[in-house]
């Protein structure tokens, strides 16, 4: 080693500030590793293949099940508009009967009257 360099690297080492710096900065070390691997983890959590297919099986079921609502949705209109269709066509039915009948009557209660 040449003799110019071990004296710098002494006298830098020989520094007490210098000395500090170099303790806290490889006291600091673990925790700043530590740190980084858990941002990094985080950070490339979603990028792995698993975490991306998982959230794509999320995605599709959430879906497939808005779709099941919407179609029993649409099921149970179209059953309630029937009931309702029959109901009012019922009613229409009852309300000609009622009137036919009355006419009904009302012709052979007008035969009646003539045949006397």
């Amino acid at each position: 080693m040449d003799p110019n360099r071990s004296d710098t690297l002494t006298k830098i080492l020989a520094i007490r500030d210098t000395r500090r710096r170099l303790f806290t900065l490889l006291a600091s070390l673990p925790l700043i590793v530590t740190v980084t691997e858990r941002l990094a983890a985080e950070a490339t959590a979603g990028q792995r293949p698993v975490d991306r297919l998982l959230a794509r099986v999320a995605r599709r079921q959430e879906r497939r099940h808005a779709r099941r609502q919407r179609r029993r949705q649409r099921v149970r209109h179209q059953r309630r508009e029937e009931r309702r269709q029959e109901r009012r066509q019922k009613r229409r039915d009852r309300r000609h009967d009622r009137h036919d009948g009355r006419n009904a009557n009302n012709h052979l209660h007008h035969q009646v009257t003539l045949r006397r």
